[in-house]
């Protein structure tokens, strides 16, 4: 250990619209990977963002300024989720730790699955609500165990 942090930047930059790119490669994958952080390229692109024929590549923005705010593009929804899902597997090893220092055999079984199954987990390959929704599902398996 160096005390150096390693982070992911612009995978992929914001000129990309598709929200699932966001989602498969600012989330989980990242978070398998134990990186400390990611940066997209930019929030807004350019001076001109609501003029998407100024450049030739078009603008590269995550949200569109307003007076009052910003508009969301689909990308910001992607990274929105990949936050999200990354909350949800924290959730889910924090869990896992709860259940491994109870006094019982059943808690550290499912918690040994729960854990097995978050390390063997491909993030490249999957349906991510699939993903959300057994991580959800494993979640409350092991709160259940506290109050069986």
């Amino acid at each position: 250990n160096l005390d150096h942090k390693v982070f992911n930047y612009a995978h992929p930059q914001t000129c990309d619209d598709n929200p699932n790119h966001y989602r498969h490669n600012y989330g989980l994958y990242l978070w398998k990977l134990d990186l400390d952080g990611t940066c997209t390229y930019c929030f807004i692109d350019t001076p001109n963002s609501w003029n998407d024929f100024d450049f030739q590549r078009g603008n590269c923005n995550i949200a569109y300024p307003t007076h009052n705010g910003v508009i969301g593009t689909l990308a910001l929804v992607g990274l929105r989720e990949a936050i999200d899902d990354v909350r949800y597997a924290t959730t889910l090893r924090m869990e896992i730790d709860k259940a491994r220092l109870k006094d019982s055999r059943r808690a550290k079984q499912k918690a040994d699955e729960a854990f097995a199954w978050l390390e063997d987990m491909d993030t490249r390959s999957v349906n991510l609500d699939e993903v959300r929704s057994e991580m959800i599902q494993r979640i409350l398996e092991l709160k259940n165990l506290f109050y069986s």
